[in-house]
């Protein structure tokens, strides 16, 4: 009987031990072979929105939201400017969107971007600028286009103008040098060039994160586990690197009244509303295949047929930031156009219809013997229905 027994406890331990490896086995298995929510959505071709933060010990430096569709493989990016005026409930006052990210962390900021923008962000990366400069080296430099050659003696920076690629270091050097002393525009366009290269360089050199992925990671805070990282660095890899949509948030700025504090703040126009259409038109944009998705050059001829002095001029920035080349602005023959119209000039209905897209133009016409100066492929006249954003039908 005693024998029995022990047969019966060794029997039993057999299958447990059994049991146990099955199932680790299984769990491996399973691991192994699941698909990660990120490379789900790329499979079934869903847009993704991605915040991507750099700050130094916690202050804001640069903050882009980046839109990517795997089918078109094209990238968008809209900068939130630091000045940003929102309405801020966690805080119980208005200030500027960047003190939410300072008082409150990342979550809450995310979250009142996304509210700001009418667009769920899925996914943040938090880098600070050591962090930065780090990563940099390890990607082996990133390579950014600079306008005008750096000179600063006094600091030790001494940079040259045009493509240059710099080493960690010297890029957060260049990152913050004189910002303050930037336009909206000029300040923008560092920022996003940066953080473009940046995730560019993390796509083109994704055997990095194959070989070393706690490198990377180390090197920032994300919400992505290194499973996500890898499929969204590898949608990076295959994205459209050339055709990128670059926006901004448009606004007026204010004097507000801070905790007893005067401050200057942006205020996006329209209550927002542009904001709000401006990202709409960015996602769908990148989801179809019009000239400009195709890498096809389309030069705008922008004119203004109304009385409001600048429109025209005001007007550019919004077409440019869709990928248009505006090569010309100017008033109209006349500044009494009740409408808005839309020009065809080189026989390509569709890049009109492009063009007329963004402003909700409906009126539409090929018109090759338009009198111009200039070599154009649409004609755009601002009618009087234009209130600076869309055409009021």
């Amino acid at each position: 009987m005693q024998r029995t027994g022990s047969s019966t406890v060794i029997v039993a331990i057999l299958i447990a031990i059994i049991v146990i490896v099955l199932g680790t086995v299984t769990i491996f298995l399973v691991q192994q072979t699941r698909v990660d929510p990120v490379s789900a959505r790329i499979r079934d071709g869903e847009p993704l929105a991605l915040l991507t933060v750099l700050h130094d010990e916690g202050r804001l430096v640069s903050t882009q939201v980046v839109f990517a569709h795997p089918n078109s493989r094209r990238i968008g990016m809209l900068d939130i400017p630091d000045d940003m005026g929102a309405i801020i409930s966690r805080l119980n006052r208005v200030d500027r969107i960047g003190s939410l990210f300072e008082l409150e962390g990342i979550g809450p900021y995310r979250s009142k971007i996304s509210e700001q923008i009418g667009v769920d962000i899925d996914y943040h990366l938090k880098i600070d600028l050591d962090q930065l400069s780090e990563l940099v080296d390890i990607l082996g430099g990133l390579t950014v286009f600079i306008p005008d050659p750096v000179r600063d003696t006094e600091s030790s920076i001494l940079l040259p103008g045009g493509n240059v690629r710099l080493d960690g270091p010297k890029l957060v050097d260049y990152l913050i040098y004189e910002r303050e002393l930037l336009t909206p525009q000029e300040l923008m366009a560092r920022n996003q060039e940066i953080a473009a290269q940046l995730l560019f360089s993390m796509g083109r050199e994704r055997r990095i994160f194959e070989q070393q992925p706690g490198a990377v990671l180390r090197r920032m805070q994300t919400d992505l586990d290194r499973r996500e990282m890898a499929s969204i660095i590898g949608m990076l890899y295959d994205a459209d690197t050339d055709n990128m949509i670059q926006q901004r948030v448009l606004g007026t700025m204010r004097t507000v009244d801070i905790q007893g504090e005067t401050r200057q703040l942006l205020f996006p126009h329209f209550e927002g509303d542009l904001l709000k259409d401006t990202v709409r038109q960015v996602v769908q944009t990148l989801s179809q295949g019009d000239p400009v998705a195709r890498g096809e050059v389309v030069r705008i001829e922008l004119l203004n047929g109304t009385r409001r002095s600048g429109l025209a001029a005001r007007t550019q920035e919004l077409f440019e930031g869709y990928g248009f080349q505006v090569i010309s602005v100017g008033n109209a023959d006349t500044s009494d156009y009740a409408q808005t119209l839309v020009y065809d000039r080189q026989g390509s209905m569709e890049k009109a219809q492009s063009v007329a897209d963004v402003i909700d133009a409906q009126l539409i016409e090929t018109r090759p013997d338009y009198e111009t100066d200039v070599v154009t492929d649409v004609t755009v006249i601002l009618g009087a229905d234009f209130d600076g954003w869309k055409v009021r039908n």
